[in-house]
């Protein structure tokens, strides 16, 4: 079996693994085994392969707490393929990378290729970065048929004081929209503090005294319209007795006749 026909062999069984789908949404780390997803495959037959790093050993901070391992090629020309999966036209690859270049010859290229028959390869998409300080994600939107089979291609080369890494990548198809399609699973969100209502002092003790007065002045009320029918009643009496007394006193009984000799 020769050596170009057991890369071939290689690359499609990694595509079968190493990788993460959702619906179409393809996305990749490194924290697997790299040798297993990626391959020499293409592009990348005569240059060594990228090697795989840690963070702490580079001194630099990931994007995410879950992000621990990079790629990153040698001094020299270094290269590598991905595994195979389905693309569209209009759809969106994003490549997370970090680059501090010291010189000239440090550079990143991003190659995405439809793959054909007979092992022929169909670029359809392409990014080339040279002049990055810091964190980055670039974005390719794809050419190409409206479904193919493609793979990702990253070239490039670091001197010994550079540092040139890929962190991730992930495969938006059209539209889908990205905040289904995590790299790392998204940090659970926690409800804002609802913090207990505090009530200013004697909040609950003036609520029982406005009960109380309302009382006290309803029950006041009850007692002056009681006081006001009883007055009412014993006027009302007094005005009544008064004519019978007039007639009493004004109607004197006859006087008695002397008896008779």
């Amino acid at each position: 079996m020769s050596y170009k026909m057991v890369l071939k062999i290689l690359f499609v069984i990694a595509s079968l693994v190493s990788y993460v789908v959702s619906d179409s949404c393809v996305t990749y780390d490194f924290e697997g085994e790299f040798d297993n997803s990626f391959s020499s495959y293409g592009v990348c037959e005569s240059m060594p392969m990228w090697y795989v790093g840690d963070y702490s050993t580079v001194g630099l901070t990931s994007p995410s707490g879950l992000s621990t391992k990079f790629v990153s090629p040698h001094s020299s020309m270094s290269c590598a393929s991905s595994f195979l999966f389905t693309m569209n036209a209009g759809g969106i690859v994003e490549v997370n990378l970090y680059m501090e270049p010291t010189s000239a010859n440090d550079h990143l290229q991003i190659l995405v290729q439809q793959e054909l028959s007979g092992g022929v390869a169909f670029i359809t998409g392409m990014k080339f970065l040279n002049t990055v300080n810091g964190w980055i994600t670039a974005q390719i939107t794809l050419a190409g048929p409206e479904v193919y089979q493609g793979y990702i291609s990253i070239i490039g080369m670091a001197s010994p004081n550079s540092i040139v890494l890929v962190d991730s990548f992930r495969y938006i198809p059209p539209g889908t929209a990205e905040t289904v399609c995590w790299i790392y699973e998204p940090p659970p969100t926690t409800p804002a503090p609802n913090p207990d209502c505090i009530r200013p002092p004697g909040e609950d003790n003036s609520w029982f005294w406005t009960k109380l007065i309302i009382a006290l002045i309803i029950l006041l009320n009850l007692v002056v319209l009681v006081l006001t029918c009883i007055v009412f009643y014993e006027l009302g009496r007094s005005k009544a007795s008064i004519p019978l007394l007039k007639r009493f006193v004004s109607t004197a009984p006859p006087p008695t006749p002397p008896p008779s000799t």
